[in-house]
């Protein structure tokens, strides 16, 4: 039997445990971070994309990934997508399905799994966050089962008014981060450093330094440090942290 890919972009640990889940039901499924430079050289039984929605999108940061995969339609005759959102996932399929078409690959199979909301710089954590991950456990013991059986599901067509709420929510995500700041509460443990999926923070003599041009706004930096010592602007001050209970930082990383 093939072997399984499962390219995942994770900040919070949502999207690593639908990514996780899927790849336990599979069974031969490797977990590939959406980060730097990639190619698909093999044949793979099936391969997906498991990332969370942001603005109802795909995040830059994951589009510009894709976009610049080595990836032909040789490499599976099965390729799905599994997108984590707090709120509704808009035209984030819609637009995965338009990138991945670029490259002559059909997106056979999308589904959305609404689990725990943590843009921690917009509003603070929700209530019933027990309640919200126990429904996304079970939703996506339903999509791996799916996934396993390669079903299709189709996928619908990008409305505009998506397209200009992911546009708009962009514009903010490009303000938002420059309002990333560092306290002195900081110990220079370099976690933030090693989380960043998109590589913008860096340990300069001591502190932190954040690029907030490449920042994807994913919110790993505010939500994993140690000592809270990273704020996005004043409101996220005092505000509760929030990550996946079943995955851990070790994991988010490979």
């Amino acid at each position: 039997m093939e072997p399984n890919l499962i390219f995942c972009f994770s900040g919070t640990g949502n999207s690593l445990k639908a990514a996780k889940d899927v790849a336990a039901v599979l069974g031969d499924a490797e977990i590939v971070w959406m980060k730097g430079d990639s190619q698909v050289t093999g044949r793979y039984g099936r391969i997906g994309f498991v990332f969370p929605s942001y603005a109802g999108g795909v995040p830059k940061a994951v589009l510009d990934w894709i976009r610049a995969l080595a990836i032909g339609p040789a490499a599976s005759e099965y390729f799905f997508a599994v997108v984590t959102c707090g709120g509704a996932e808009r035209g984030t399929l819609p637009m995965l399905r338009d990138a991945l078409k670029e490259k002559e690959i059909s997106l056979d199979y999308g589904r959305a799994v609404h689990t725990v909301g943590n843009y921690i710089a917009m509003y603070p954590l929700q209530p019933g966050v027990p309640e919200k991950l126990a429904s996304a456990d079970a939703c996506m013991a339903v999509c791996a089962r799916e996934i396993f059986e390669k079903s299709a599901v189709s996928i619908g067509k990008t409305k505009l008014g998506a397209t200009l709420f992911y546009q708009a929510g962009n514009q903010y995500f490009k303000l938002n981060a420059k309002r990333l700041r560092v306290s002195e509460a900081c110990t220079a443990c370099g976690l933030c450093e090693k989380l960043c999926p998109t590589n913008s923070i860096r340990l300069q003599e001591g502190k932190p330094i954040i690029t907030h041009k490449t920042c994807a706004q994913c919110m790993a930096c505010v939500q994993w440090c140690p000592k809270q010592a990273i704020d996005a602007g004043k409101e996220t001050i005092g505000r509760e942290r929030y990550h996946h209970p079943d995955i851990h930082a070790q994991d988010m990383r490979k």
